[in-house]
């Protein structure tokens, strides 16, 4: 049976973390890390600690001898990014005391309960796929995905009340927001204030903000986007009197090629009857989304090089974004795919 069970990183069980204190004499501030590094190349390049927060440098070190040793203090553990001779070596919670990292591993409390925490989690999974019935309908199935999604949400949900005022709980957060509706989401930050100071937590709030009002009911957001010394507007290709699909999408997305193939088949269908299509080509240079036009043309319009501009106004977090405008320019439904595109635009069109 092919269970949807909820992807998740890792869920965590009550546990709290002391924190540290920039008062000298509290030695839970001071730290010692020693990363074992197996590439002999790299001895006499740099290594670096980096805030998981805001990519700050925290902290750098030598590598000697296959060894690069981190002394220093924090005023509170932190969920932190290793490099080691320009590249990611790993992430990992930094805290007060002597540590080692070794093979993609931190042993030191924090980062222990982790381990076990994500192995605890691994094991609830699998209980709850062990149990699937591979005789089921497809509604059962669906019903059985449903119980197990809930499973799993609660158990995640309780790790982050139970963890929020320490970086697991944060983490946890930071991986489990986008499947949270916004007021469950806020009423977490409520939860522990400090969070509001997080650059992460606020662009995720900023995100919620964003989808909302561009949520199915309200009128579309128009946008700009410059390239080779021309303004292209999102309301050039959405007009008065016509149902416009906007697909936003990236050559690179495999995901993205696929809906593709689908909106061609409505636009086949469809544009004698209304129907208008524009891409939108998010997340990449204008060289490669042009090059894939060059070699795959496109019935319709593509506004090239929009980077950020309409992912960061419309909320989006992962590509293909499919959006249906009525004649309006209402937003009749948005993040669709599949059959649930298929049948939005069937309907808009009166079948």
């Amino acid at each position: 049976m092919n269970i949807k069970l909820l992807a998740v990183a890792s869920i965590a069980t009550a546990t709290m973390f002391s924190s540290c204190s920039k008062k000298a004499e509290n030695k839970n501030c001071d730290y010692s890390l020693d990363v074992v590094v197996e590439d002999s190349n790299a001895n006499g390049t740099m290594a670096y600690i980096y805030n998981f927060d805001d990519n700050e440098v925290l902290d750098s070190a030598v590598v000697t001898d296959g060894h690069a040793v981190f002394t220093g203090s924090i005023e509170n553990p932190l969920r932190v990014n290793l490099t080691v001779n320009g590249a990611r070596a790993g992430q990992f919670f930094l805290e007060g005391g002597e540590s080692i990292y070794n093979n993609g591993e931190v042993s030191s409390p924090m980062n222990n309960k982790y381990t076990e925490i994500i192995k605890n989690y691994m094991a609830v999974r699998d209980s709850l796929i062990s149990l699937a019935d591979t005789t089921k309908t497809e509604a059962e199935q669906e019903a059985y995905y449903m119980i197990c999604k809930a499973q799993l949400d609660s158990t995640i949900n309780s790790a982050i009340t139970e963890n929020i005022n320490n970086p697991i709980g944060y983490f946890l957060l930071l991986q489990q927001a986008m499947g949270m509706e916004m007021d469950q989401f806020e009423n977490f930050i409520n939860m522990n204030p400090n969070l509001k100071e997080s650059k992460r937590i606020a662009r995720i709030s900023d995100n919620f903000k964003a989808r909302e009002a561009t949520s199915a009911g309200k009128k579309y957001t128009d946008f700009e986007v410059e390239y080779n010394g021309t303004t292209s507007r999102l309301s050039d290709y959405v007009k008065p009197g016509q149902y416009t699909l906007v697909d936003f999408w990236a050559s690179w997305c495999g995901p993205c090629k696929r809906e593709i193939e689908i909106i061609k088949d409505l636009y086949n269908k469809y544009h004698s009857k209304g129907l208008e299509v524009v891409g939108v080509a998010v997340w990449e240079e204008p060289d490669q989304t042009n090059n894939y036009l060059a070699e795959n043309p496109l019935p319709w319009n593509v506004i090239v090089n929009a980077q950020n501009v309409p992912t960061d106004l419309y909320g989006i977090n992962g590509i293909p974004c499919i959006m249906l405008v009525d004649p309006e320019g209402t937003i009749v439904a948005r993040d669709l795919f599949e059959e649930e595109l298929i049948n939005t635009v069937a309907t808009a069109m009166g079948e």
